[in-house]
């Protein structure tokens, strides 16, 4: 069971969100309420949230009973216009040399006596 209290305080929409404990008799299950969940309510309840204030968590199987959520009222805040600059492509870095070593065991070794200089006597 949840009691979701909502009220609209000058340009700001507070959301109470109460709940009962997990292991109390006329729970029904789980309740978890993060910011996400608060917004999809308010929005459900026919408000317009805006940006987030005070963030809050509500989880009855962790003994989180209560939580207030703070947002922004959408259609009362002035709509700013936000100019983005746009940046410089950036060149990419040249490329430096790969300072790997060379595996000694895959290279070939050159023997000190080349099959020429080597005399088989019978």
């Amino acid at each position: 069971m949840m009691k979701v209290q909502i009220e609209n305080k000058e340009n700001n929409i507070v959301c109470t969100i109460t709940c009962l404990e997990y292991s109390h008799r006329s729970c029904n299950g789980r309740v978890y309420v993060d910011a996400k969940r608060a917004r999809n309510m308010l929005m459900e309840g026919g408000h317009n949230p805006g940006l987030l204030i005070k963030d809050a968590r509500v989880d009855n199987k962790h003994s989180q009973l209560s939580g207030t959520w703070v947002f922004e009222d959408a259609n009362k805040t002035k709509q700013q216009v936000v100019v983005i600059e746009e940046e410089a492509p950036q060149t990419p870095k040249a490329r430096t040399s790969n300072s790997r070593r060379k595996n000694s065991r895959k290279s070939k070794k050159v023997l000190d006596n080349s099959p020429k200089d080597v005399i088989i006597e019978e």
